[in-house]
């Protein structure tokens, strides 16, 4: 008797070890790297988020990745990553991960849309397999104003400057506007942040296109312009390539006379160039324009 009751106090001894080890695991797994942006701190941070899954592939771990993104708002109301509602498909081919949002995301403000962009890129990109991310709205392949087409990897987003996640340091600008009550062009100064892949040419675009703070005074370039290519400047001209459709967003000569002086004026001011190319295709143009030749360089207005 005596035997039997040690048998079963051993049985329910091993019993309880087993469940205590049970319970120590359950729910362990895979642990995501989350980018979220912190409205209180004005700042990046990162959470450690437990898939609870072991050995996912890279679209499931992607896609946990994408909905805890979806939810981490509910956690607490500061933080900001991609809002809930507006994914439509997600798949990966490559290492390129492609997500699909509805038409609706495109009607989000510039700065929800760089939160949302920049969350996505830093988070996935932090799992092994994948390298960038291809966005789209509906069925058009959608960038940020600024950005060249294509997958977005750390190196290419375009955001506003204090939201890049590996700020290292700022610099002090001049950016030419236009000045809504006099129609002319007007210097305003703003710091911004750069990250040290992403060349200050390219920054003082990304401004441009991002558009004044000042209600009074309006930007020149259209907010969906598009790069083909990085700025560059080579034996002190500055190349901008736009895309080929640039120049039909001017109705007149004048408007596109001062799109074109905000640019070079811009370039000009703070960068060690002293004229600037347009390219429009990666191609000169020839079009004929009563103030500026648009085919040879550009000097200082």
């Amino acid at each position: 008797m005596g035997r039997r009751v040690l048998i079963i106090v051993a049985g329910l001894l091993a019993a309880a070890v087993l469940l205590g080890y049970g319970l120590s695991v359950w729910g362990r797994g895979d642990m995501l790297t989350i980018h979220y942006y912190d409205t209180v701190n004005n700042t990046w941070d990162t959470e450690l988020y437990e898939t609870r899954e072991t050995g996912l592939t890279a679209a499931d771990t992607a896609g946990r990745a994408i909905g805890r993104l979806e939810r981490i708002q509910e956690q607490n109301a500061a933080w900001r990553t991609l809002p809930r509602g507006y994914i439509a498909e997600l798949s990966l081919d490559g290492s390129v991960y492609t997500v699909r949002f509805t038409p609706e995301f495109s009607g989000l403000t510039l700065l929800e849309m760089n939160i949302a962009a920049s969350s996505v890129v830093y988070t996935l990109t932090e799992i092994p397999g994948i390298e960038s991310v291809l966005f789209y709205s509906g069925d058009t392949e959608f960038t940020l104003a600024g950005t060249l087409p294509g997958p977005l990897d750390r190196s290419r987003l375009f955001l506003s400057a204090e939201l890049l996640p590996d700020n290292v340091g700022t610099q002090l600008i001049t950016l030419y506007f236009l000045n809504k009550a006099d129609n002319a062009l007007t210097a305003v100064q703003r710091r911004v942040a750069f990250n040290p892949s992403r060349s200050i040419e390219n920054i003082i675009i990304d401004e441009l296109i991002a558009g004044p703070d000042d209600e009074g005074q309006q930007s020149l370039i259209p907010s969906d312009a598009k790069l083909r290519e990085n700025v560059r400047v080579d034996s002190g001209i500055c190349y901008v390539d736009f895309t080929a459709d640039f120049l039909t967003r001017y109705a007149n000569e004048e408007s596109l006379t001062l799109a074109v002086y905000s640019i070079v004026n811009t370039l000009l001011d703070n960068t060690g160039a002293t004229q600037v190319q347009l390219l429009f295709a990666g191609d000169r143009t020839a079009a004929q324009h009563s103030v500026i030749d648009l085919g040879g360089t550009i000097s200082r207005n």
